[in-house]
């Protein structure tokens, strides 16, 4: 388990440097003066949201698993934060495919803020539902960064 954990820390580090990068690339391009569409810049906003809900997600796990239900709740909220402002960047608010985990993780998260001990089948039910929403979201980015590439080839 430990093994797992470490390498879903190391999968999330490197989505936030890649966001971080890809970030910086748009900096350049703005100083360069080159147009940037709307769409371009809230694909890339919500891939580094995308990042940062997978790191607190990544953390939330480990800390279930070191029974440090405090810190678990407090990074789920801040996943569930950061995955809800990933759809409203993709313009995809309130998506009733996500709402359950969203709202599953936001309960759990809450509860053990407030002394809540979840089962183990809870909380990993959790972190599962939480889990399928990033790879649902990671689609979508895929998807706009093609649209975005076959707008900019124009």
């Amino acid at each position: 388990m430990r093994s797992h954990a470490a390498e879903a820390e190391i999968g999330a580090i490197a989505a936030l440097q890649s966001s971080a990068k890809e970030l910086q690339m748009l900096v350049e391009r703005l100083e360069r003066g080159e147009p940037l569409t709307t769409r371009l810049l809230d694909r890339v906003v919500a891939n580094a949201n995308r990042a940062e809900g997978q790191h607190h997600l990544t953390r939330a796990a480990a800390a279930i698993e070191h029974y440090d239900y405090g810190d678990a709740g407090e990074e789920l909220l801040m996943a569930v934060d950061h995955l809800e402002r990933s759809a409203l960047d993709l313009r995809r608010p309130n998506d009733a495919e996500a709402d359950p985990a969203l709202s599953d993780a936001r309960e759990l998260g809450r509860s053990m803020l407030q002394g809540g001990v979840p089962t183990r089948d809870d909380a990993r039910h959790v972190i599962r539902q939480l889990e399928g929403e990033l790879r649902r979201l990671c689609a979508i980015i895929d998807v706009e960064a093609r649209a975005c590439a076959v707008e900019a080839a124009r």
